[in-house]
C-alpha cells in the first residue's frame, strides 16, 4: 500500500493562478479551504502545537468528514497553517535523532500517520472533485525523508540485538522497506498522473525525488531498484515538456548509476 491507500510539505505562483501546462485538462487550483475555526469546530486538532497520535487520530476522522472541496491548503491564508503542521516533519531534524533508538522509532511510527491524511486528498486529486498538485507534492515531501529514517533506525536497532532477535526484526524491516518501495513508487507514478500536475509542481515533485530516492535504494533490493527505473521511464516517455524530458532523463541515468552501485555493494 501507498500514500494513496495506506490506513495508518513551497508555493506555487502560477499553480495557484489556474495556470497549466498546455497539455493539461486538469481543474484550475482555486482556494475553497475553511476558516480555520472552522476546522477546529469540526474537531481538529490545533495546528499551534506538535501532533501526537491521538491528535493524527482526529485529524483523519475529521479530514474524512469533510467535503472534499474543503480540504486544507498547502501556502493557503485560511487554512495553510493547519495543512502545514499536517505535514510536519521538522521533528526529524531536531529532537528524534538525539533519542535512542527504542524511543526513535515510536514517534518515526508517529509520523507514518501522516499518510493516513494524505488518502482522502489523492482520492479527491484523482476524482477531479479539486486540484490537490501542490498538497500531494506535500505529502510526498514527508513520507520519503520519515521512510529513511525508519529504515534507519531500524538497522541500527538490528545491530544492537543478539543473532535471534535481529532475524526477527529483519522480518519486521521486510514490511518497513515494502511500505517505503511503495511510497517511493507512489511519487513517481504522481508524475504520470491524469490530468497531469501543473509545471510547477511537477517539477518540485521531481525534485523531492532527485533528493529522496536515492539514499533510499540503497535499502531496495534489485527487483526493486528496477521496477522504480521502469517506471520513471515510463514518467519520461509520456512527458511533453522538454526541460522536464531532460530534467527526467539525467535523473534516470543517476538512478541507473545508484542501482548499479548498490548491487556491487551488496
Amino acid at each position: 500500500m501507498g500514500l494513496a491507500s495506506r490506513p495508518v510539505a513551497v508555493v506555487f505562483v502560477l499553480a495557484a493562478m489556474g495556470i497549466a501546462r498546455a497539455d493539461s485538462t486538469r481543474m484550475p487550483r482555486k482556494d475553497t479551504s475553511l476558516p480555520l475555526k472552522e476546522y477546529l469546530d469540526k474537531g481538529m486538532p490545533s495546528p499551534d502545537k506538535p501532533w501526537k497520535q491521538e491528535d493524527y487520530k482526529k485529524a483523519t476522522e475529521v479530514l474524512k468528514s469533510l467535503d472534499p472541496t474543503t480540504y486544507p491548503r498547502s501556502g493557503s491564508l485560511r487554512s495553510g497553517m493547519l495543512f502545514a503542521r499536517m505535514t510536519d516533519i521538522s521533528s526529524l531534524k531536531s529532537e528524534i535523532p538525539k533519542l535512542a533508538v527504542r524511543q526513535r522509532l515510536p514517534r518515526l511510527n508517529e509520523l507514518q500517520m501522516i499518510e493516513g491524511l494524505a488518502s482522502p486528498y489523492f482520492k479527491a486529486d484523482k476524482e477531479q472533485k479539486s486540484n490537490y498538485d501542490r498538497e500531494l507534492v506535500g505529502f510526498i515531501s514527508a513520507a520519503l525523508p520519515t521512510d529513511e529514517a525508519l529504515i534507519a533506525a531500524f538497522n541500527e536497532l538490528k545491530s544492537t540485538l543478539p543473532k535471534q532477535q535481529a532475524a526477527r526484526l529483519e522480518a519486521q524491516m521486510g514490511v518497513v522497506i515494502g511500505l517505503a518501495v511503495a511510497d517511493a513508487l507512489n511519487g513517481v507514478q504522481s508524475l504520470t498522473a491524469h490530468p497531469p500536475m501543473d509545471a510547477d509542481a511537477h517539477r518540485s515533485l521531481l525534485q523531492v525525488l532527485r533528493d529522496r530516492l536515492p539514499p533510499l535504494m540503497k535499502s531496495f533490493d534489485e527487483v526493486q531498484q528496477q521496477r522504480i527505473i521502469s517506471d520513471m521511464q515510463k514518467a519520461l516517455d509520456k512527458e511533453r515538456d522538454a526541460d522536464l524530458r531532460k530534467e527526467m532523463a539525467d535523473f534516470i541515468k543517476s538512478l541507473t548509476e545508484t542501482a548499479k552501485g548498490n548491487s556491487a555493494a551488496k
